[in-house]
């Protein structure tokens, strides 16, 4: 086991990552799949045979 952790080598850095590069594609993702959920939920609504399954409060 000791032989084969002295084997190790470290991972080569592909790129440098700073937070806010992180908070901006999470911001973008989250956008995307805000639209993605809209736009499905129109869909559905547009539907008469779809419509019955939104449930409205």
């Amino acid at each position: 086991m000791q032989a084969e952790e002295a084997a190790y080598k470290p991972i080569p850095e592909v790129r440098d990552v700073t937070q806010e590069m992180v908070d901006r594609n999470f911001l973008h993702i989250r956008a995307d799949i805000q639209e993605l959920v809209d736009a499905e939920y129109m869909h559905i609504m547009n539907d008469p045979e779809l419509a019955h399954l939104i449930i409205k409060k």
